[in-house]
């Protein structure tokens, strides 16, 4: 019994050992990109939790409009992680916030099997053939199988986690045309609009979610790169943004400070 319990014990610490891993930390992946390509400021304070509206592509954009940029996300599924592990890791990334999305898939039953060794000691009397009497013992070695049930909850689990945007740029985050509309524009050129940064040049400019960019300075934008390209040039000074709104064409003058 007592090596019984000293197995049970040291499965115990193995299990607790396990628990201490930290899953947002081990399936953590940092994003690069995505349309912000503002510079991101490494946060220090203490990072704020958010429950996801569950559409992840609107939370960041909310977040982007606000100030704030996806620099990593956390996906795995098993037990429900904790509210800890999750601030531990965003402090690692220097993250301001984390979008949390947790939904529950299934529950998985078993029994586990666990084997430990027994031996049993009997004494045994008797007598010689001389006729003395004698005592001694015998061991007897085997074992024992204990049968442990098991009922573990699994969630689908994603973080994301965002740092603060420096006030730099154009301010905006863009991503693909839907396909009716492009046909509807009759250009390859041009990226959508998803979401703007309050306080933004583009702000300012009145250029909304929805409008699709098709030039900088008579320069076609094809692609994510090509944007930010041409209005990183176009720092610091007065630019011409044609872009795409309710079926027609439009082209501003959109002033760009280094900083705002």
């Amino acid at each position: 019994m007592t090596r019984f319990r000293g197995l049970l014990a040291m499965a115990a610490m193995l299990l607790l050992a396990a628990c201490a891993d930290n899953p947002y930390a081990t399936f953590y992946h940092p994003f690069g990109g995505g349309g912000a390509t503002d510079g991101m400021i490494a946060f220090t304070g203490e990072p704020q939790l958010i429950r996801s509206s569950g559409d992840l592509a609107r939370d960041s954009e909310k977040l982007f409009e606000e100030g704030y940029a996806v620099i990593g996300r956390a996906s795995f599924n098993g037990g429900l992680g904790e509210t800890a592990q999750v601030l531990a890791q965003a402090k690692a990334v220097h993250a301001s916030q984390v979008v949390m999305l947790t939904a529950y898939q299934s529950t998985e039953t078993g029994t586990q099997v666990i084997s430990t060794p027994t031996e049993t000691t009997t004494d045994i009397e008797g007598r010689l053939d001389n006729g003395q009497p004698y005592t001694g013992t015998t061991t007897a070695y085997g074992s024992q199988l204990s049968y442990i049930p098991y009922s573990v909850r699994r969630y689908d689990q994603t973080a994301t986690f965002f740092a603060p945007l420096a006030r730099v740029g154009f301010g905006i985050l863009i991503g693909d045309v839907p396909a009716k509309l492009r046909q509807e524009i009759g250009l390859n050129a041009g990226r959508m609009i998803v979401a703007v940064r309050r306080e933004s040049p583009a702000f300012r400019a009145n250029l909304v979610p929805g409008d699709v960019l098709l030039a900088v300075n008579d320069q076609p934008v094809f692609t994510d790169h090509d944007a930010s390209a041409l209005l990183v040039a176009g720092t610091g000074r007065t630019n011409q943004v044609t872009f795409w709104r309710l079926g027609q064409s439009h082209t501003i003058a959109v002033d760009m400070p280094a900083s705002w």
